[in-house]
């Protein structure tokens, strides 16, 4: 039997919060069904969500929905009332702002089935289903473009002393936590494609930051705090060594002190996926320094250890970039290929290996992704670096990308840049000058003798 509802009934509510983006009201026909009039109407409220919002969404904001009034399953003057719509709408918590129960009808039992149900009254129940047209005016998220992005938040890297020495200098381990920490963010947000959340400095985080690191600090631990930050990946560290000393070496002729500068910092990280508490990815950068002082003294202990932390943070930054978003060649523009880069992620100057993308590898035994196969092709220099976009050469002997499509191709690990190498060969000439040097005057020094 089917019955028109007494009243149409529209509601509208305010937004429960403000989201960043924008929210626009969607209105879609749903059909729901169940065992009472109030299972059937919840359903279509879930369907029609589903519809504009996609299925977590529904199944995240209707839940409560789904506890209320459950005693009044097939109570018609209420279900169709306007303080029964307007709970629905506070309990989705403005998801859905507004309905119409347009018809309503429930089935009947067969004959046969009918006598066999007619003195079983759960089995009767069971037998009846209800079916509600709904006409549901949905709030449909349009999130920012920040919010589309991975959020990602970087903890402060361990660290098991609370002073390093730096040429004799001794250096707050904390501050250089807190230093690696700030300059690796940066690295992230200069790609433009990560939202970095701040790490909330309440009282309870802290307290299980604690709690955390006091034992084996496992990827799930990390993972729920994640969660507590609404974080789609944690990056954590440890600086595992830190330490730049001066070697004194006096001449055989005893009147000349020889001093070098040498030392190394390391750290090491883990990216770990909040929802499935795995750790997807590991690397670390080492920065080292050695340099001949012909005139004795020392460095500066500032911009060594500062030159350490921009090589470091510049190299986890990168891979973990790498890794969740490799660089790929967009288009073909002229002699040029232009690549899906900017600024803060490649350089003028740079080289990358250049590789064609296959088809995905599944694991055997969890069918999951391994990645993608991919093959060398050769090699592209970095010619110019706009915000956003860079634009790349390829380097000889290949002269085009052969069968190019857009997201075809991508960029493998980078090797330093020209400039830069270019520099390293005339560091590394000049040593060997002064090295020579140093052994000519010794072993004139000893001929003497």
């Amino acid at each position: 039997m089917t019955r028109r509802a007494l009243v149409a009934l529209f509601l509208c509510a305010s937004s429960p919060a403000v989201l960043a983006g924008t929210i626009q009201r969607v209105t879609v026909s749903s059909v729901g069904t169940g065992p009472t009039l109030q299972q059937a109407i919840l359903n279509g409220l879930t369907n029609a969500v589903r519809q504009v919002d996609g299925v977590v969404i529904a199944n995240e904001h209707l839940s409560q929905a789904a506890h209320l009034s459950l005693g009044d399953g097939n109570n018609r003057t209420y279900l169709t009332s306007q303080l029964y719509i307007s709970r629905m709408v506070a309990a989705t918590r403005g998801v859905v702002t507004g309905f119409v129960v347009q018809n309503y009808r429930h089935s009947s039992p067969s004959f046969l089935g009918g006598l066999g149900r007619l003195f079983d009254k759960d089995r009767r129940a069971k037998a009846e289903v209800w079916t509600a047209r709904l006409q549901v005016t949905v709030a449909k998220f349009a999130r920012s473009a920040d919010e589309k992005r991975v959020r990602i938040v970087v903890f402060l890297p361990k660290t098991r002393k609370k002073t390093f020495s730096v040429f004799g200098t001794a250096v707050s381990a904390q501050g250089v936590a807190s230093d690696l920490t700030d300059r690796l963010q940066n690295v992230l947000i200069g790609s433009h494609d990560f939202t970095v959340l701040n790490q909330r400095p309440t009282p309870e985080l802290k307290a299980e930051m604690r709690r955390i690191r006091a034992g084996k600090t496992p990827a799930r631990d990390y993972a729920l705090l994640g969660q507590t930050l609404v974080a789609n990946y944690v990056l954590v560290g440890a600086v595992q060594h830190l330490h730049y000393d001066l070697i004194r070496r006096p001449a055989l002729t005893g009147h000349h002190v020889y001093v070098t500068a040498q030392g190394v910092m390391q750290a090491t990280y883990k990216l770990v996926n909040v929802p499935t508490h795995q750790v997807v990815w590991s690397g670390g950068g080492r920065a080292r320094f050695s340099r001949f002082m012909p005139f004795g003294g020392a460095p500066s202990a500032t911009a060594v250890l500062d030159g350490a932390l921009a090589r470091i943070s510049q190299r986890i930054g990168q891979s973990v970039m790498h890794y969740l978003f490799p660089i790929r060649i967009l288009a073909k523009h002229g002699a040029e290929y232009v690549i899906g880069a900017g600024r803060g992620v490649v350089r003028v100057g740079q080289v990358y290996a250049v590789m064609r993308e296959g088809a995905a590898i599944p694991n055997p035994d969890t069918h999951q992704s391994l990645g993608h196969a991919r093959t060398y092709v050769g090699r592209m220099r970095i010619v110019r670096v706009q915000q956003r976009l860079a634009y790349g050469r390829l380097l000889p002997p290949a002269r085009t990308l052969q069968g190019f499509r857009p997201m075809s191709y991508v960029l493998g690990r980078a090797s330093a840049s020209t400039t830069a190498a270019s520099q390293q060969k005339a560091e590394a000439s000049g040593m060997d000058a002064l090295q020579a040097m140093i052994q000519t005057q010794d072993d004139a020094s000893q001929g003497h003798h």
